[in-house]
Formats: structure tokens, sequence, C-alpha cells
């Protein structure tokens, strides 16, 4: 009975079969990157939805995959009650990284990240009210405040000049970034990027190349002379280092 429930909800995402007298369901999301989830697709979500609704579970299994749908149904953080926004960040984005199945208990893994709308202490204890609520309980592995440089750092208005100079766009300007890197663990520190003029090669169709896809790529052309602009701004910075 639980293989044709669930054979009847097979459809482009979800593939169902038989292997050793087990049955394997197998779903197919769209990953994106954790800092730019929009156009994502979790694949978890997919299952949990289908489990959720599958009359050939228990009614208590069915309650458990519906939560575990919800919390993965939204990448802003709504199903914890963080959600948030800010002018210089924008909205908070909490994304699910790993699911796993440890001796019959179901533990998902997400990634927070914010600006200055949020406080940690009280992202946490939304998380853990949330989660308690449902008798679950959660682990917080690394916590980091968020990180930003005032954009009127002489160092970044070095930089952002260089660029206009190298470029010739005298309208650009900076933005905040909401992918981690270890610049937020020095004091003074900014992403600068690996390419310039756009990072994807000439050619591609649409939906390859894309960051974190299975085929992605970078332009070398425009590698090197992201290179060469890193080094002009590294010298102008130094020569800015030498008059203070």
């Amino acid at each position: 009975m639980l293989y044709e429930s669930l054979k009847a909800k097979q459809n482009e995402r979800i593939f169902i079969c038989t292997e050793n007298d087990e049955i394997v369901v197998t779903a197919e999301g769209i990953s994106k990157h954790s800092a730019l989830p929009d156009g994502s697709l979790n694949a978890g979500c997919i299952l949990a939805e289908l489990l959720s609704s599958c009359e050939g579970l228990n009614e208590n299994d069915r309650k458990q995959m519906k939560f575990v749908r919800d919390l993965l149904s939204n990448y802003y953080g709504a199903p914890f009650g963080i959600d948030c926004e800010d002018d210089q960040f924008g909205k908070l984005t909490c994304t699910n990284g790993m699911i796993k199945v440890n001796d019959g208990k179901i533990s998902l893994s997400f990634n927070v990240r914010f600006g200055k709308c949020a406080d940690i202490s009280v992202m946490q204890e939304k998380i853990v009210t949330t989660l308690k609520n449902k008798k679950c309980k959660a682990e917080f592995v690394r916590s980091v405040n968020a990180h930003i440089v005032d954009e009127n750092n002489p160092y970044l208005q070095t930089c952002l000049n260089t660029y206009k100079k190298y470029t010739g766009n005298e309208k650009a300007q900076m933005y905040i970034n909401a992918g981690g890197t270890y610049a937020m663990h020095l004091p003074c520190a900014a992403e600068i990027g690996t390419t310039l003029r756009g990072g994807t090669p000439n050619g591609l169709t649409q939906g390859h190349g894309g960051v974190h896809q299975p085929d992605e790529c970078i332009s070398i052309d425009g590698m090197l002379e992201a290179l060469e602009l890193t080094m002009l701004m590294l010298l102008e910075c130094d020569k800015e280092d030498s008059l203070r």
C-alpha cells in the first residue's frame, strides 16, 4: 500500500522505485548559493511534502514530515519568526544545508545570514522556542555578528576610486554582500570579487555556468582583469597608508 501510495505521486521531480525490498524515493531540487536563495528548490522540502501527504504512513510520521516541510518551505526565516530586513543588507536568509537521519531521529542544518536588523540572542531564543513547541531542540554551532565596514572608510574609498578609474564606470557604488568570507575575521576588510565585467564566459546557454551549479565556471579573461585591478587597489591602498 505504501509503495502504491508513493508511486501515485511520482512526477518530474520525484522518482520512486524498489531496491532490495526497500522503497527508494529520490527528489530533484534546484541548488543556489546560500546567500542568494531566490529561485532555489529544496529537495528535502519536496520529500517532506510528499511524505506528509502519504496515506501509507502513520499520522505521527505525517505530522513530523509536515513540520519539516514547513521549516524548509521559506528561506527568509519566517518559520522561526526571525524574518527581518534592513536597507543595507536586505532580507535575512535562513537556508537549509543538510538533512540527516540518525537512530531514527531527523536533524536539519541551517545557515542564517543577516545584517544590522537582527540580534543573535533574540534570534536564538525564537528558534529554540519554535523547536521546543514541537518537542525538538536546537544546537548553535557558530554565531558571528554581521561584519559591515563603513563605506566612508578611506581604504574602501580608495578601492572604489581605483575601480572607477580602471573600468571607466563613474557611477559604481559599494554594496553589502551576504556571502560569508574570511573578511569577517579581520577588523577592516571587504570583498572585491574574482572576476570583472561579469564572471561567466560568453556563449553559455541559460542555466549553465552559474555559481554553485554542477558546471560552475568563470571567465579566464575576467579573472585576469580582476587580478590586475586587485594589484592596483593594493598599491593605491599602500599609498594611502603611507600618507596617514
